[in-house]
Protein backbone atom coordinates (compact mmCIF):
# COMPACT_ATOMS: atom_id res chain seq x y z
CA UNK A 1 0.00 0.00 0.00
CA UNK A 2 2.98 2.27 1.07
CA UNK A 3 4.05 1.83 -2.23
CA UNK A 4 1.12 2.52 -3.99
CA UNK A 5 0.64 5.41 -2.23
CA UNK A 6 4.08 6.83 -3.33
CA UNK A 7 3.45 6.39 -6.89
CA UNK A 8 0.77 7.82 -7.30
CA UNK A 9 1.50 11.11 -5.61
CA UNK A 10 5.02 10.82 -7.88
CA UNK A 11 2.93 10.30 -10.77
CA UNK A 12 1.30 13.57 -10.45
CA UNK A 13 3.92 15.91 -10.75
CA UNK A 14 3.77 17.16 -13.94
CA UNK A 15 5.73 20.27 -13.12
CA UNK A 16 8.71 18.33 -12.28
CA UNK A 17 11.77 20.12 -13.63
CA UNK A 18 15.48 18.68 -13.01
CA UNK A 19 17.44 21.35 -12.02
CA UNK A 20 20.62 19.32 -10.65
CA UNK A 21 23.01 20.82 -13.29
CA UNK A 22 21.72 24.59 -12.99
CA UNK A 23 22.02 27.10 -9.83
CA UNK A 24 21.69 30.85 -9.42
CA UNK A 25 24.32 33.33 -8.53
CA UNK A 26 23.00 33.81 -4.32
CA UNK A 27 23.19 30.08 -3.73
CA UNK A 28 26.64 29.98 -5.15
CA UNK A 29 27.46 33.33 -3.13
CA UNK A 30 26.27 31.58 0.44
CA UNK A 31 28.42 28.36 -0.51
CA UNK A 32 31.66 31.03 -0.66
CA UNK A 33 30.37 32.95 2.28
CA UNK A 34 29.83 30.69 4.56
CA UNK A 35 33.37 28.97 4.38
CA UNK A 36 34.96 32.39 5.02
CA UNK A 37 34.21 33.10 8.79
CA UNK A 38 32.37 31.95 11.62
CA UNK A 39 31.42 35.75 11.84
CA UNK A 40 29.08 35.15 8.89
CA UNK A 41 27.60 32.86 11.50
CA UNK A 42 24.38 35.30 11.43
CA UNK A 43 24.01 35.14 7.79
CA UNK A 44 24.46 31.19 7.93
CA UNK A 45 21.46 31.20 10.51
CA UNK A 46 18.93 33.14 8.22
CA UNK A 47 20.10 31.08 4.88
CA UNK A 48 19.84 27.82 6.73
CA UNK A 49 18.04 27.11 9.61
CA UNK A 50 14.48 28.98 7.96
CA UNK A 51 15.76 27.73 4.52
CA UNK A 52 16.08 24.35 6.07
CA UNK A 53 12.74 24.71 7.76
CA UNK A 54 10.80 25.87 4.56
CA UNK A 55 12.68 22.93 2.68
CA UNK A 56 10.93 20.65 5.33
CA UNK A 57 7.82 22.09 4.95
CA UNK A 58 7.71 21.49 0.91
CA UNK A 59 8.53 18.04 1.54
CA UNK A 60 6.49 17.39 4.14
CA UNK A 61 3.19 18.84 3.01
CA UNK A 62 1.75 15.92 0.28
CA UNK A 63 1.49 13.46 3.19
CA UNK A 64 0.17 15.38 6.18
CA UNK A 65 -2.23 13.53 8.05
CA UNK A 66 -1.29 10.44 6.11
CA UNK A 67 -0.76 7.62 8.53
CA UNK A 68 2.68 6.25 9.90
CA UNK A 69 4.26 3.53 7.44
CA UNK A 70 1.19 3.26 4.72
CA UNK A 71 3.84 5.94 2.78
CA UNK A 72 7.68 6.39 2.15
CA UNK A 73 8.99 9.62 1.15
CA UNK A 74 12.28 9.28 -0.84
CA UNK A 75 12.14 12.44 -2.72
CA UNK A 76 10.35 16.07 -2.81
CA UNK A 77 7.05 15.11 -4.37
CA UNK A 78 3.76 17.09 -4.81
CA UNK A 79 0.44 16.97 -5.31
CA UNK A 80 -0.96 14.01 -2.57
CA UNK A 81 -3.20 15.40 0.71
CA UNK A 82 -3.34 19.43 -0.27
CA UNK A 83 -3.55 18.53 -4.46
CA UNK A 84 -0.56 21.37 -4.80
CA UNK A 85 2.42 20.70 -7.16
CA UNK A 86 5.82 20.50 -6.17
CA UNK A 87 7.54 23.18 -4.21
CA UNK A 88 4.48 24.57 -2.63
CA UNK A 89 4.86 25.81 0.92
CA UNK A 90 2.39 25.28 3.90
CA UNK A 91 1.10 27.79 6.82
CA UNK A 92 4.31 27.17 8.34
CA UNK A 93 6.37 28.93 5.66
CA UNK A 94 3.80 31.44 5.16
CA UNK A 95 3.69 32.53 8.85
CA UNK A 96 7.28 32.13 9.36
CA UNK A 97 7.62 34.79 6.32
CA UNK A 98 5.07 37.00 8.62
CA UNK A 99 6.81 37.15 11.27
CA UNK A 100 10.18 37.35 9.21
CA UNK A 101 8.71 41.03 8.02
CA UNK A 102 7.77 42.05 11.21
CA UNK A 103 11.07 41.72 12.81
CA UNK A 104 12.54 43.58 9.58
CA UNK A 105 10.04 46.01 10.61
CA UNK A 106 10.48 46.58 14.58
CA UNK A 107 14.21 45.51 14.71
CA UNK A 108 14.76 44.40 18.41
CA UNK A 109 11.89 47.40 20.24
CA UNK A 110 9.58 44.40 20.41
CA UNK A 111 5.66 45.56 21.33
CA UNK A 112 2.53 45.52 21.77
CA UNK A 113 2.43 47.62 18.41
CA UNK A 114 4.72 43.95 16.84
CA UNK A 115 1.88 41.46 18.11
CA UNK A 116 -1.08 43.65 16.39
CA UNK A 117 1.24 44.03 13.13
CA UNK A 118 1.97 40.52 12.83
CA UNK A 119 -1.80 39.62 13.44
CA UNK A 120 -2.57 41.58 10.74
CA UNK A 121 -0.44 39.34 8.35
CA UNK A 122 -1.62 36.61 9.50
CA UNK A 123 -5.33 37.88 8.69
CA UNK A 124 -4.08 38.67 5.10
CA UNK A 125 -2.77 35.02 4.95
CA UNK A 126 -6.17 34.08 6.15
CA UNK A 127 -8.38 36.09 4.17
CA UNK A 128 -5.89 36.87 0.58
CA UNK A 129 -3.32 34.35 0.67
CA UNK A 130 -0.38 36.71 1.67
CA UNK A 131 3.04 34.76 1.33
CA UNK A 132 1.67 32.00 -0.25
CA UNK A 133 2.51 30.80 -3.55
CA UNK A 134 -0.89 31.04 -5.20
CA UNK A 135 -2.62 33.59 -3.66
CA UNK A 136 -4.65 31.89 -1.40
CA UNK A 137 -4.75 30.06 1.85
CA UNK A 138 -5.65 26.17 1.95
CA UNK A 139 -4.18 25.22 5.32
CA UNK A 140 -4.74 26.83 8.57
CA UNK A 141 -4.54 25.58 12.24
CA UNK A 142 -8.08 25.95 14.04
CA UNK A 143 -6.33 27.29 17.12
CA UNK A 144 -4.21 30.18 14.62
CA UNK A 145 -7.92 30.62 12.92
CA UNK A 146 -9.82 31.23 16.23
CA UNK A 147 -6.92 33.88 17.23
CA UNK A 148 -7.38 35.56 13.90
CA UNK A 149 -11.00 36.06 14.13
CA UNK A 150 -10.62 37.26 17.69
CA UNK A 151 -8.44 39.87 16.50
CA UNK A 152 -11.00 40.97 13.97
CA UNK A 153 -13.58 41.31 16.46
CA UNK A 154 -11.43 44.15 18.32
CA UNK A 155 -9.86 41.73 21.22
CA UNK A 156 -6.05 43.05 22.41
CA UNK A 157 -3.63 41.44 20.57
CA UNK A 158 -2.00 39.62 23.43
CA UNK A 159 -5.53 38.42 24.66
CA UNK A 160 -6.39 36.75 21.59
CA UNK A 161 -4.55 33.33 21.64
CA UNK A 162 -6.02 30.48 22.94
CA UNK A 163 -5.19 29.58 26.41
CA UNK A 164 -7.19 26.19 27.14
CA UNK A 165 -5.18 22.60 27.04
CA UNK A 166 -6.96 22.35 24.21
CA UNK A 167 -5.06 24.76 22.24
CA UNK A 168 -1.37 23.49 22.54
CA UNK A 169 -0.99 22.85 18.66
CA UNK A 170 2.04 23.53 17.01
CA UNK A 171 1.20 26.59 15.50
CA UNK A 172 3.00 29.03 16.75
CA UNK A 173 6.17 26.63 17.55
CA UNK A 174 6.37 26.28 13.87
CA UNK A 175 6.64 29.68 13.15
CA UNK A 176 8.92 30.91 15.90
CA UNK A 177 12.45 30.14 14.23
CA UNK A 178 13.41 33.54 12.76
CA UNK A 179 13.36 34.96 16.77
CA UNK A 180 16.59 33.12 16.48
CA UNK A 181 19.22 35.14 14.21
CA UNK A 182 18.12 38.12 16.02
CA UNK A 183 18.61 36.64 19.52
CA UNK A 184 22.01 35.16 18.97
CA UNK A 185 23.15 38.63 17.76
CA UNK A 186 21.72 40.06 20.76
CA UNK A 187 23.17 37.78 22.99
CA UNK A 188 25.84 39.43 25.41
CA UNK A 189 27.21 36.28 26.93
CA UNK A 190 29.40 36.14 23.76
CA UNK A 191 30.79 39.42 24.88
CA UNK A 192 31.69 37.97 28.35
CA UNK A 193 29.69 41.02 29.92
CA UNK A 194 27.20 41.18 32.87
CA UNK A 195 23.86 41.49 31.34
CA UNK A 196 22.80 37.78 31.02
CA UNK A 197 19.67 38.36 33.36
CA UNK A 198 18.62 41.16 31.28
CA UNK A 199 18.89 38.75 27.95
CA UNK A 200 17.37 36.09 29.52
CA UNK A 201 14.52 38.33 30.07
CA UNK A 202 14.65 39.49 27.18
CA UNK A 203 14.95 36.82 25.23
CA UNK A 204 11.74 35.08 27.28
CA UNK A 205 9.89 37.84 27.10
CA UNK A 206 9.93 38.19 22.92
CA UNK A 207 8.89 34.44 22.55
CA UNK A 208 6.30 34.43 24.85
CA UNK A 209 5.07 37.70 23.21
CA UNK A 210 4.95 35.97 19.75
CA UNK A 211 3.50 32.61 20.96
CA UNK A 212 0.92 34.20 22.37
CA UNK A 213 -0.84 36.00 19.92
CA UNK A 214 -2.34 32.91 18.63
CA UNK A 215 -1.22 30.61 21.25
CA UNK A 216 -1.42 31.68 25.16
CA UNK A 217 -1.44 28.53 27.21
CA UNK A 218 2.20 28.16 29.19
CA UNK A 219 2.76 24.59 27.21
CA UNK A 220 2.83 26.25 23.99
CA UNK A 221 5.09 28.71 25.31
CA UNK A 222 7.51 26.97 26.78
CA UNK A 223 7.48 24.69 23.95
CA UNK A 224 8.95 27.67 21.84
CA UNK A 225 11.25 28.77 24.19
CA UNK A 226 12.57 24.97 24.25
CA UNK A 227 12.75 24.62 20.65
CA UNK A 228 14.30 28.30 20.01
CA UNK A 229 16.71 27.47 22.52
CA UNK A 230 18.19 24.59 21.79
CA UNK A 231 18.44 26.27 18.05
CA UNK A 232 20.71 28.97 19.65
CA UNK A 233 22.94 26.35 21.59
CA UNK A 234 23.28 24.71 17.72
CA UNK A 235 24.41 28.60 16.49
CA UNK A 236 27.15 28.97 18.95
CA UNK A 237 30.49 28.72 18.42
CA UNK A 238 31.13 25.08 19.23
CA UNK A 239 32.79 21.82 17.40
CA UNK A 240 30.17 21.46 15.01
CA UNK A 241 30.26 24.95 13.41
CA UNK A 242 34.02 24.62 13.42
CA UNK A 243 33.62 21.39 11.55
CA UNK A 244 31.07 22.44 9.62
CA UNK A 245 33.00 25.50 8.26
CA UNK A 246 36.30 23.05 7.28
CA UNK A 247 33.93 20.85 5.43
CA UNK A 248 33.97 17.76 7.97
CA UNK A 249 31.09 16.11 9.08
CA UNK A 250 29.04 16.39 11.90
CA UNK A 251 29.46 14.15 15.22
CA UNK A 252 26.15 12.57 16.58
CA UNK A 253 27.62 13.19 19.94
CA UNK A 254 27.89 17.19 19.15
CA UNK A 255 24.49 17.27 18.70
CA UNK A 256 24.02 15.63 22.13
CA UNK A 257 26.51 18.20 23.95
CA UNK A 258 23.95 20.94 22.59
CA UNK A 259 20.99 19.26 23.59
CA UNK A 260 22.47 18.94 26.83
CA UNK A 261 23.41 22.34 27.02
CA UNK A 262 19.59 23.09 25.85
CA UNK A 263 18.27 21.69 28.66
CA UNK A 264 20.79 22.81 31.59
CA UNK A 265 19.68 26.09 30.24
CA UNK A 266 15.67 25.11 30.46
CA UNK A 267 16.64 24.12 34.07
CA UNK A 268 18.38 27.19 35.22
CA UNK A 269 15.42 29.76 33.46
CA UNK A 270 12.61 27.64 35.54
CA UNK A 271 14.51 28.42 38.58
CA UNK A 272 14.00 32.06 38.59
CA UNK A 273 10.46 33.34 39.30
CA UNK A 274 11.69 37.33 38.30
CA UNK A 275 11.50 35.87 34.58
CA UNK A 276 8.99 33.38 35.08
CA UNK A 277 5.99 36.59 35.91
CA UNK A 278 2.66 35.17 36.39
CA UNK A 279 2.93 31.41 33.77
CA UNK A 280 3.27 28.67 35.42
CA UNK A 281 6.38 27.05 33.54
CA UNK A 282 7.25 24.71 36.14
CA UNK A 283 4.11 22.96 36.05
CA UNK A 284 4.41 22.88 32.61
CA UNK A 285 7.56 21.45 32.41
CA UNK A 286 6.61 17.86 33.61
CA UNK A 287 4.75 18.03 29.66
CA UNK A 288 8.19 17.94 28.76
CA UNK A 289 10.22 15.19 30.67
CA UNK A 290 11.12 12.87 27.91
CA UNK A 291 13.24 15.70 26.48
CA UNK A 292 14.24 17.81 29.53
CA UNK A 293 14.76 14.64 32.25
CA UNK A 294 14.95 11.67 30.16
CA UNK A 295 17.04 11.57 27.15
CA UNK A 296 14.06 11.52 23.87
CA UNK A 297 16.88 10.60 21.36
CA UNK A 298 17.06 6.81 23.14
CA UNK A 299 13.91 6.02 22.42
CA UNK A 300 12.66 3.29 19.81
CA UNK A 301 10.67 5.01 16.71
CA UNK A 302 7.44 3.02 18.10
CA UNK A 303 7.69 5.20 21.12
CA UNK A 304 7.77 8.95 19.11
CA UNK A 305 4.56 10.87 18.32
CA UNK A 306 3.92 12.85 15.16
CA UNK A 307 0.71 14.33 16.05
CA UNK A 308 0.20 18.21 15.50
CA UNK A 309 0.06 18.16 19.42
CA UNK A 310 3.10 20.62 20.70
CA UNK A 311 4.65 18.42 22.44
CA UNK A 312 4.51 15.66 20.25
CA UNK A 313 6.03 17.34 17.54
CA UNK A 314 9.26 18.64 19.63
CA UNK A 315 9.78 15.22 20.14
CA UNK A 316 9.54 13.89 17.25
CA UNK A 317 11.72 16.48 15.26
CA UNK A 318 15.01 16.37 18.18
CA UNK A 319 14.74 12.67 18.14
CA UNK A 320 15.04 12.88 14.53
CA UNK A 321 17.87 15.73 14.41
CA UNK A 322 19.88 13.66 16.69
CA UNK A 323 19.35 10.03 15.04
CA UNK A 324 20.39 10.80 11.68
CA UNK A 325 23.27 11.87 9.77
CA UNK A 326 22.59 14.17 6.90
CA UNK A 327 19.81 16.93 6.40
CA UNK A 328 18.22 14.51 4.12
CA UNK A 329 18.05 11.74 6.58
CA UNK A 330 16.88 13.59 9.19
CA UNK A 331 13.75 15.51 7.65
CA UNK A 332 13.19 12.07 5.59
CA UNK A 333 12.78 9.97 8.38
CA UNK A 334 11.36 12.98 10.05
CA UNK A 335 8.45 13.01 7.61
CA UNK A 336 8.03 9.15 7.31
CA UNK A 337 6.64 9.34 10.75
CA UNK A 338 3.48 10.38 9.63
CA UNK A 339 0.77 12.73 10.65
CA UNK A 340 1.78 16.16 11.28
CA UNK A 341 4.69 15.73 8.48
CA UNK A 342 4.64 19.33 7.06
CA UNK A 343 5.06 21.05 10.65
CA UNK A 344 7.86 18.24 11.57
CA UNK A 345 9.51 18.75 8.64
CA UNK A 346 10.07 22.16 9.17
CA UNK A 347 11.06 21.86 12.77
CA UNK A 348 13.32 19.08 11.97
CA UNK A 349 14.52 21.04 9.52
CA UNK A 350 15.43 24.23 10.62
CA UNK A 351 17.57 22.03 12.90
CA UNK A 352 18.98 19.96 10.62
CA UNK A 353 20.00 23.47 8.02
CA UNK A 354 22.21 24.77 10.91
CA UNK A 355 24.77 21.67 10.79
CA UNK A 356 24.25 20.21 7.23
CA UNK A 357 24.21 21.17 3.55
CA UNK A 358 20.53 21.51 2.36
CA UNK A 359 20.47 19.96 -1.14
CA UNK A 360 20.89 22.37 -3.74
CA UNK A 361 17.50 21.06 -5.98
CA UNK A 362 15.38 20.63 -3.49
CA UNK A 363 15.73 24.36 -2.72
CA UNK A 364 15.85 25.29 -6.46
CA UNK A 365 12.23 23.59 -6.83
CA UNK A 366 10.48 25.75 -3.86
CA UNK A 367 7.81 27.93 -5.00
CA UNK A 368 8.94 31.72 -5.33
CA UNK A 369 12.04 31.41 -3.88
CA UNK A 370 13.30 34.62 -5.36
CA UNK A 371 10.74 36.26 -3.15
CA UNK A 372 12.22 34.61 -0.37
CA UNK A 373 15.41 34.60 -1.03
CA UNK A 374 14.92 38.78 -1.35
CA UNK A 375 13.25 38.74 2.20
CA UNK A 376 16.02 36.73 3.96
CA UNK A 377 19.01 39.77 2.16
CA UNK A 378 16.36 42.13 3.67
CA UNK A 379 16.32 40.40 6.90
CA UNK A 380 19.92 39.73 7.32
CA UNK A 381 20.47 43.42 6.78
CA UNK A 382 17.71 44.17 9.28
CA UNK A 383 20.04 41.91 12.03
CA UNK A 384 23.52 43.23 11.05
CA UNK A 385 21.93 46.69 11.69
CA UNK A 386 20.79 45.20 15.24
CA UNK A 387 24.40 43.71 15.72
CA UNK A 388 26.18 47.03 15.55
CA UNK A 389 23.43 49.24 16.86
CA UNK A 390 22.80 47.13 20.03
CA UNK A 391 21.14 49.43 22.91
CA UNK A 392 18.79 46.74 24.40
CA UNK A 393 21.13 46.32 27.19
Amino acid sequence: MKEDIYNEVKDNNEEIIRKENKTIPWIEKWEIDRRCSVALKAKRIIFSSILGGIVGDVLGLPFEFLKRDIFRIRDMVGYGTHNKPIGTYSDDTSLTMCLVETIIENGANINDNSQEELLKKFMKYLDYGYWTPFNSCFDIGNTTRKAIENYRRGMAPNKCGGNLEEDNGNGALMRISPLVPLLYVLDPTRENDNSNFKYVKYKINIIKKFCEVTHSHPRSILACIIYIEFLLELCQNTKPIKELLNQKPVNKKDKIIAYKKMRKSIKNFLNYPEILGNLNFKNEAKYFDRILKKKIYKYNRNDIYSTGYVVHSLEASIWSFINYDSYREIVLNAINLGEDTDTIGFICGSMAGILYDIPKNWILQIKDIEKIQEKFEEFKDCIEEIKYNNNIF
